[in-house]
């Protein structure tokens, strides 16, 4: 074992913590361009792990073992991919990527409307520049509209192809982990410094991971006014690192759902709302006065594996939508047979619930009677939109919970979950 001071991985460790740690400083919350100087921070110090590598490596011995391992790792095009930007970025100019703004608005009939403006990098917009833009947009295109639901985003393009900057982020952090972790268990450490970096390391990794909204901004218009919306993410992990493409698991040896799910897609919703009511109730046994259950979804594939998302929130609307458009673009490209979702949604009882559902939204929920838990399934063998519904007042009620897992009720083929719905019935 080596000492710090004659350790050769604790630089590296180091250098590569320290450009994670501009990502982890990236808050999906902030304004959408104040996290592209993050970005650039990370390429910047990225570049310098290998440079740092090099230095350390300085015996023929390391030399050899260092380029054996580099061409093991680094050789891949998406590290090539990830290598060149890093040198642009870092010689030449910050993040020499062209950048677009995508304005979407969602409704319930369509699945959304989309705007871009191509911007340069001098041309970088300052918050309210940008909202002043979106803004006259919404009142050229939805002035009779009582209220906007929408999301502004920065999509990153390369010789006119759009490019998921971040998913590329995470693969070559994902790599370069396996790259240095290869390096520290042939040159093994004991300093409690080496140990601490390396669970900072495995921290900040699956901070990054979920991270991937990074660069959009969840808003909501109404009156000519603006509000932009906060969001949040919960996820489940142990204290290694997460890695989102062995996400999946399998229904058949699943102990919550299993086999009998598979071919069985009521069953398969009846098991996913009680996995929802377990949860409720065991809130309320930890004496609070009603459950709060985040968003999520199950998407399930054909050959009976399952991934979950969520869960999540947001402080408007928009949030929710945005993400079942996404689940319906995944549905659209990737083998999905079905997809289950619970969220919490708030019901009338009032003669005038019709006339009530003309009010904004902030109206509306102020006229509501209660708030009800809902697990919903489309898949491509039911004809429509199915769901079972919880009154959260009745929580601890177990024949009214069991009347209703039992009875679920076919609502149509807009209801909330609508895009993917269509998207499934396309690609059926």
């Amino acid at each position: 074992m080596l000492d710090t001071k004659d350790c050769i991985v604790y630089p590296i460790l180091q250098k590569f913590y320290n450009a994670l740690s501009n990502l982890e400083r990236a808050n999906p919350n902030d304004y959408i361009f104040e996290n592209i100087p993050k970005i650039d921070a990370f390429f910047q110090e990225f570049r310098n792990i290998t440079f740092v590598m090099q230095k350390n490596f300085n015996t023929p011995e390391l030399k050899i073992l260092y380029e054996r391992k580099r061409n093991t790792y680094l050789s891949s095009d998406d590290m090539k991919w990830f290598v060149d930007i890093r040198n642009e970025t870092t010689h030449e100019n910050p993040f020499k990527l062209e950048k677009a703004i995508s304005l979407k608005t969602y409704f319930t009939v369509n699945d959304f409307d989309e705007f871009k403006t191509l911007l340069t990098i001098d041309r970088d917009k300052n918050l309210t520049d940008l909202l002043a833009e979106v803004s006259n947009i919404l009142e050229e295109h939805y002035k009779n509209y009582l209220e906007v639901f929408f999301s502004i985003s920065v999509l990153f393009v390369e010789n006119g192809k759009e490019i998921d900057i971040y998913e590329k982020i995470i693969e070559g952090t994902a790599i370069m982990w396996r790259f240095i972790y290869d390096v520290c268990v042939s040159y093994p450490c004991s300093c409690a410094k080496c140990k601490n970096l390396k669970t900072k390391i495995k921290e900040a990794l699956n901070n990054i991971q979920f991270k991937q909204i990074m660069f959009v901004q969840d808003c909501y218009y109404s009156a000519g006014q603006i509000q932009i919306g906060d969001r949040m993410n919960s996820f489940m992990h142990n204290n290694e690192v997460f890695n989102k493409k062995d996400s999946r698991f399998d229904l058949t040896k699943s102990p919550w759902f299993g086999k009998d799910c598979c071919d069985n897609d009521i069953l398969l919703l009846q098991k996913w709302s009680v996995w929802y009511i377990v949860l409720a109730q065991m809130q309320l046994q930890q004496k609070k006065e009603e459950p709060e259950i985040l968003d999520s979804f199950l998407l399930v594939y054909e050959d009976n594996t399952a991934e979950m998302i969520g869960m999540f929130a947001g402080t408007v609307k928009t949030t929710y939508y945005r993400i079942i458009n996404e689940v319906a673009e995944r549905v659209k490209c990737e083998k999905i047979r079905a997809v289950l979702y619970t969220c919490e949604t708030i019901y009338y009882t009032q003669d005038n619930a019709a006339e009530i559902l003309c009010q904004k939204y902030d109206e509306r929920k102020k006229e509501a009677n209660g708030t009800i838990s809902c697990s919903l399934i489309a898949s491509k063998q039911l004809e429509y939109i199915t769901g079972i519904d919880m009154d959260y007042s009745k929580m601890n009620d177990n024949d009214y919970l069991s009347n209703k897992v039992k009875n679920p009720k076919s609502l149509g083929k807009t209801f909330l979950i609508g895009p993917i719905f269509r998207a499934l019935k396309k690609t059926a």
